[in-house]
């Protein structure tokens, strides 16, 4: 029997390569065959994963069209497998995969359009800082100092 450690790691591979093989021995049938059982995961890994990428980047989507898009965000997950539970930041590479991907094609824009939708997703997400009251600039002396703006985090630089 294998360890529980060992056997994740092996329910994991078996996820992306298709090689159920190690993993297969431990599920019990109970009915459906564990190789059934696995497609199911397998099924719901890939789903849930082009889902988030479309919901992160729907311009791009429209752009190249579903299915298309589709395909692409299966060779992504391919390409940039995601290790973590929580489906939002497996975006963050997407626009350099596009770039890379239709560099020298005519569409190498796709790239900088992923890059605009992941800014306006991180903006989203992004702490809020509490707003510089105009009142505040009141009390200040220009004549002495020069007030020091800083820029608000959220929105990034593409």
């Amino acid at each position: 029997m294998l360890a529980l450690r060992e056997l994740q790691m092996h329910f994991v591979d078996a996820l992306f390569s298709g090689d159920a093989e190690v993993v297969a021995s431990q599920i019990e049938a109970n009915g459906v065959e564990p190789t059934e059982r696995l497609d199911v995961y397998r099924n719901n890994l890939r789903e849930g994963f082009t889902k988030a990428l479309s919901v992160g980047f729907p311009v791009v989507e429209r752009l190249v069209g579903a299915e298309y898009f589709r395909q692409l965000a299966l060779d992504f997950l391919h390409a940039h497998p995601s290790r973590a539970g929580n489906l939002h930041h497996i975006g963050a590479p997407f626009p350099a995969y596009l770039r890379e991907r239709f560099a020298d094609t005519q569409y190498p824009y796709l790239g900088d359009v992923a890059a605009l939708e992941w800014a306006h997703e991180e903006a989203i997400l992004a702490a809020d800082d509490a707003p510089l009251a105009a009142s505040a600039l009141a009390g200040v002396d220009a004549a002495r100092q020069a007030p020091k703006l800083v820029l608000d985090p959220a929105p990034g630089l593409v």
